[in-house]
């Protein structure tokens, strides 16, 4: 048996076994010690989210690299206690951002090999695994993450690491454009628990527009998140209305002078790392952009980005771009069909 560990850098951890057609826990990568506590207990994950009011929040992933080991090394030891309470699992799948350092690389197998006594540990990259599983060992995958957009070109297999193109900007920058954009409004929304609740409304309200100039005059875009399990801002509201700015957060994708930030569109991401691969495989990666991340899933995105994309296309090319998108939850699946690969027990997803 195998236990796959997935971190979603650098929002949600994602792990489960390889038998398992869904992953067993999912949560959030933060890591929080009680501010009072004389023993300064440690929560996790979700745990640490329901108890921020009382704790020091810590991100031990930023911007898709580990920036505290000692924290992130919690984090996996809570994701195996929790997936493997008997300690029988040796064989890791652990994914990781491309062109990650030797001694990045190193310090994650000296932690498994040596506190978690893993037999086996293998290191893939979460966008090839992305292309994998859509059927493709040929494609641009443009991966959004949540601290990182970054495209990988792939030829055979291979990632053509001189193209990669990457950008520090991502879901974490969007939800914090969206926090303004609420907070704009008249709502209080400056708490830790209150941003999860802003990253909800991104979810679950807010799409990718076809066209932001006619939907700006648009007055049937109201819509209403109503708070989970009956809590309050603390202004006293137990429910947000939005309506342009369910639009905005997306467009930042294709404008990030939006958030105030100078980060390459991620159709000039995407453009940038086409033209620097060589010019007779331009065409086969055009035709076979695979999405991935958790930020890749607004309704319209697709269309969107295919359409600017061919409108930037060489005319005899524009006809080839094809568009493909691969759902935040089926990365679980992607590592269920690789396992058939690289067979491991368990994976965790960062």
């Amino acid at each position: 048996m195998l236990l796959r560990t997935e971190l979603l850098w650098p929002g949600y951890i994602k792990a489960g076994i390889n038998s398992s057609e869904e992953p067993t826990i999912v949560f959030p990568t933060i890591v929080g010690i009680e501010k009072n506590d004389e023993t300064k207990r440690i929560y996790t994950g979700d745990e640490a989210f329901f108890h921020e009011s009382n704790l020091n929040i810590y991100r031990p992933i930023d911007h898709g690299h580990i920036s505290d080991w000692d924290k992130a090394q919690k984090v996996w030891d809570y994701t195996l206690n929790c997936v493997d309470p008997s300690k029988s699992i040796k064989d890791i799948l652990l994914t990781e951002p491309p062109l990650c350092s030797i001694s990045h690389r190193k310090k994650m197998g000296e932690i498994f090999f040596e506190y978690f006594d893993t037999l086996n540990l293998n290191l893939s990259v979460s966008g090839l695994m992305s292309l994998y599983a859509s059927g493709l060992t040929t494609g641009l995958v443009l991966d959004i993450g949540e601290g990182v957009t970054q495209c990988l070109p792939v030829f055979d297999g291979y990632i053509e690491k001189n193209s990669i193109i990457r950008s520090d900007f991502g879901g974490e920058e969007l939800s914090m454009f969206l926090q303004k954009l609420i907070c704009d409004i008249g709502y209080s929304m400056t708490t830790t628990k209150s941003l999860e609740y802003v990253k909800n409304i991104k979810e679950t309200i807010c799409f990718c527009s076809l066209n932001p100039s006619e939907d700006q005059l648009r007055n049937d875009l109201a819509a209403t998140y109503t708070l989970p399990d009956g809590d309050v801002l603390r202004d006293g509201y137990d429910s947000i209305e939005i309506a342009h700015e369910r639009f905005y957060v997306a467009e930042a994708l294709f404008n990030p002078q939006l958030c105030h930030r100078d980060n390459l569109s991620i159709i000039d991401i995407i453009w940038k790392s086409i033209l620097s691969c060589p010019m007779e495989n331009r065409k086969i990666l055009s035709s076979s952009i695979v999405l991935s991340g958790g930020s890749s899933l607004f309704p319209n995105l697709v269309e969107r980005i295919e359409t600017e994309v061919r409108n930037n296309a060489p005319e005899s090319a524009r006809s080839m771009v094809k568009v493909i998108n691969f759902k935040y939850m089926i990365t679980h699946t992607h590592i269920y069909r690789i396992n058939k690969m690289y067979p491991i027990n368990l994976y965790i997803l960062l």
